[in-house]
């Protein structure tokens, strides 16, 4: 328990650092250019979930291969498929620069499009590439702490170069060219890490198995059409609205989803803590660990929405003005964000147990809902819909991953009982906001947020208890 402790301590650091760095580039830049950085961080967000896809397929080959093959070679496998890898991602990448301006078109004023951001976050995805096996062999030790320290210092390390270039030129597109420099940096560092810490071996006498490259094909898949869920808001936007309408969208929404340093743990150490040994699930023993997880994570989740929509509740109350321009779509934005952060547990949870492609059929049903929502808007004018329709994909994701979920450990039961608190409790305070008067709404939010709380301190009591149990046969 101390060593999740430990690592949710290196990732309130990274919490601080981002949340920081919202009002630094607002401030410097001002909307139009939080706008523009908003599409970088669009972008950035794909190779993110790739260098993710990478670390959780490599790990599952090591565990599958570990029934054949001695620890020696199943390592090798795992490392001959990050090195095959790079093949399809360049391939990808190329599609993604040559569609980037249709997606992300150049403003008037900022000519810089998707085209050339998604250049600029390639290059840097590139350089930087040798991270990605270096955070395996420090997750096959089990060093979490490493790896999520490796990440923080990639953080710091993009914000220190993005903030200098914005100080001295003044310029937000000068600014993300210069974070070129975080991939050449960490980059070379991982490289000389693994040539100088780690010993040299041959490789395997056989090359990974195509289904390696099938199950990456599924993890990027549904982490792409999760982004996409994610997204589709940023681009309806951009291109009904101007960019300061893109930025205050972007300001609300990355300092609210700032939550997700929760779910960061969820791809590496969970993920790892899940996946059946030897590729062999007893659905006893996996009910076992996932429930009191999952209830847990619900309810902290829950708990966040509540908080947070009683201190916007309160702030316009008092008259400060900070929020006004986000207040139309703000309460149903913050719930599909935080409802988000819990589908990804249940995803990362289905992907270990073997369940993949079903997730992926989830999610990216999911993904068609609020597409399709969207299209019958278009050009309403009317940005309430915009929360509404992104929350509506996500009570469907919760819905659909968590009967997924279910028929793994077979508990239909208790299923459908988080699917009820999930659409109640995700929306009770958005629809109080559009119909109750703003003192109701408050003291509404304030009763809700403490019930949900001590329910949340009780779970995670007993998913402490859990842990401890458990604890032993993690260390294996």
């Amino acid at each position: 328990m101390l060593r999740f402790v430990g690592i949710y301590g290196i990732n309130a650091l990274s919490f601080l650092t981002n949340v920081g760095a919202i009002f630094v580039y607002s401030a410097l830049a001002g909307p139009s250019g939080y706008g523009t950085y908003g599409i970088y961080v669009a972008l950035m967000s794909v190779f993110l979930i790739l260098e993710i896809s990478l670390l959780k397929t490599a790990l599952a080959i090591t565990e599958r291969a570990r029934a054949q093959h001695d620890e020696v070679e199943s390592r090798a496998l795992a490392r001959s498929f990050l090195k095959l890898a790079l093949i399809p991602i360049l391939a990808g990448s190329i599609a993604l620069i040559a569609v980037g301006n249709i997606i992300f078109p150049p403003d008037v004023l900022v000519r810089m499009g998707g085209t050339q951001i998604a250049l600029i976050v390639v290059v840097e995805h590139v350089l930087a590439y040798p991270a990605n096996s270096l955070s395996y062999h420090l997750a096959r030790e089990r060093r979490f702490n490493a790896v999520y320290g490796l990440r923080l210092l990639g953080t710091i390390l993009r914000h220190c170069l993005a903030w200098t270039v914005l100080l001295i030129t003044g310029s937000i597109e000068m600014a993300i060219v210069a974070i070129v420099l975080r991939g050449l940096i960490f980059g070379v560092f991982s490289y000389a890490w693994l040539r100088l810490r780690l010993p040299r071996s041959d490789g395997p006498a056989e090359r990974p198995p195509v289904g390696a490259f099938a199950m990456l094909a599924s993890f990027m898949a549904t982490a792409l059409a999760l982004l996409a869920i994610q997204e589709i808001p940023s681009i309806y936007i951009a291109r009904t609205f101007d960019r300061e309408v893109l930025g205050s969208y972007r300001f609300l929404y990355d300092l609210t989803a700032a939550i997700w340093f929760v779910a960061t743990i969820y791809p590496t150490v969970l993920f790892t803590y899940l996946l059946p040994k030897r590729g062999q699930m007893d659905r006893a023993e996996t009910r076992r660990r996932v429930e009191p997880l999952s209830n847990a994570l619900l309810v902290f989740h829950l708990t966040y929405y509540l908080v947070v929509c009683v201190v916007l509740a309160g702030m316009s109350s008092l008259g400060v003005g900070l929020f006004s321009a986000q207040m139309p779509f703000a309460f149903a934005v913050i719930a599909a964000v935080s409802l988000l952060g819990y589908s990804r547990f249940q995803i990362e949870a289905i992907q270990a147990l073997g369940q993949g492609r079903l997730a992926l059929i989830a999610v990216a049903s999911s993904c068609i809902v609020v597409a399709a929502f969207f299209w019958l808007f278009p050009g309403s004018g009317d940005t309430r819909f915009i929360g509404w329709g992104w929350l509506l994909g996500q009570f469907m994701l919760t819905a659909l991953l968590s009967l997924v979920l279910a028929n793994a450990t077979q508990d239909i039961p208790k299923a459908l009982r988080n699917i009820a608190i999930a659409v109640v409790g995700f929306s009770i305070m958005t629809v109080a906001h559009d119909t109750l008067p703003l003192s109701s709404v408050i003291w509404l939010g304030i009763v809700l947020a403490v019930a949900s709380g001590l329910v949340g301190l009780a779970l995670l009591l007993r998913l402490y208890m859990t842990f401890r149990n458990l604890g032993a046969e993690t260390e294996r």
